[in-house]
């Protein structure tokens, strides 16, 4: 088989790929139409049909036997004909946003030219656990500034011990820009799309340490994600080394709230990082992480008294137990104000478990609530010294 008829059943294998997601017959019309070309017999439609599958330019310079030196040469053509097409200003088209640009005129089946009216935004969300969020004014508020678009942080980190709330803090605040963007209000940064992976291993219930069986821990994974998210199958049907900039291109299109849960249970943590820090600028990254990363971090601790005592009162009347006010800061006291420690000691108690005998497990270095939020952190730095400073710390104690 020749490279031009390889060239040609790849040209066809690239239409049919891109057939039930675009307009493409209308857009080679047009294009033929307003630049007086003849584009369907151009090699330049190759390309095209290329780039809109979110191939890479390597990709199609070697699918099309073509060196890259004269692939970029016809890109440059094929933007500046997007932007005679689309009336864009000069030089402003470019890989990054051609999607964007052709989506906003109408070139995607399904997609109606952008609007600030638009239907409720795409977002995997969990339901909530919680009926109101207690405490954090000043660590949400902080939050909130730096998810605005004027601020410059782009990958913003959350991190402090297990169970101290990191998870909660993030999801509430991502409630609060869904709000906001589907009612088009100014109580919270606006977004076009939120998406959270999580690669936690473990839930701490009341009766057991639960560990999960589903996760993204890994990069792979959390492709798929943010493809289910986006409901954007192409992403999945790349090829692996040109799924990260089919992901880029996607993100690159709309402002995104990507949350990554549990940086710390990742796998390949260094390229996970690397590819969230290089996202477009349109996308917020927040990361929750029981290590501390030097990347505009906010650091949680234990919930003054104040707002964990408010905490148990509001936990207890969901799970319909009646707590002294004496017992309410014995719990505050014995669980140090760890938020996850308060609704698990509860919910304990509200399955008939014993207040008393409930505080008693608290303290208990081997129970469920000192194991789920210090024994990661600790087993992580076995064999180094902070390990062994602090196993002779214990024995002296």
């Amino acid at each position: 088989m020749s490279d031009q008829s390889e060239r040609g059943n790849l040209s066809k294998a690239w239409y049919q790929k891109v057939l039930h997601d675009w307009d493409i017959d209308r857009l080679l019309t047009d294009l033929e139409s307003k630049i007086q070309e003849r584009y369907r017999q151009n090699s330049k439609k190759d390309l095209l049909l290329g780039l809109l599958c979110g191939y890479s330019l390597t990709r199609i310079s070697q699918d099309l036997y073509r060196d890259n030196a004269g692939i970029r040469v016809q890109l440059s053509n094929i933007y500046r004909d997007i932007e005679t097409l689309t009336g864009e200003p000069d030089n402003s088209v470019r890989s990054s946003n051609l999607i964007y640009i052709l989506e906003r005129h109408g070139y995607r089946r399904g997609v109606a030219a952008f609007s600030t009216e638009s239907a409720s935004i795409p977002h995997n969300l969990p339901s909530p656990t919680y009926t109101e969020f207690i405490g954090r004014e000043a660590d949400m508020k902080k939050l909130l500034e730096r998810l605005l678009p004027m601020h410059g942080a782009h990958m913003i980190t959350v991190h402090g011990i297990g169970g101290v709330g990191k998870t909660a803090l993030v999801l509430a605040a991502a409630y609060l820009c869904l709000k906001a963007s589907n009612e088009n209000s100014s109580d919270a940064p606006k977004f076009d799309a939120i998406i959270f992976t999580s690669a936690k291993q473990q839930e701490l219930i009341p009766d057991m340490i639960l560990q999960r069986q589903q996760g993204q821990r890994n990069l792979r994974e959390i492709f798929r994600v943010i493809a289910n998210a986006l409901n954007d199958s192409t992403i999945i049907q790349s090829p692996p080394n040109d799924q990260f900039e089919r992901v880029r291109q996607c993100l690159s299109k709309q402002r995104t709230l990507l949350i990554v849960d549990n940086m710390e249970t990742i796998e390949d943590r260094d390229e996970v990082i690397e590819f969230l820090y290089n996202l477009p600028i349109c996308v917020k990254v927040v990361i929750t992480t029981r290590e501390r990363i030097a990347l505009l971090p906010i650091s949680l601790r234990n919930l003054p008294l104040n707002d964990g005592l408010q905490l148990i009162q509001q936990q207890a009347e969901e799970k319909g137990i009646t707590i002294q006010d004496e017992d309410s800061s014995l719990l505050y006291d014995r669980t140090g104000g760890i938020p996850l420690a308060i609704v698990y000691a509860l919910g304990q108690v509200s399955s008939g478990y014993s207040l008393n005998f409930v505080l008693e497990q608290l303290a208990s270095a081997k129970g469920d609530v000192a194991r789920f939020c210090f024994d990661q952190s600790v087993q992580g730095t076995k064999g180094q010294p902070p390990h062994k400073l602090l196993m002779s710390l214990a024995i002296i104690s």
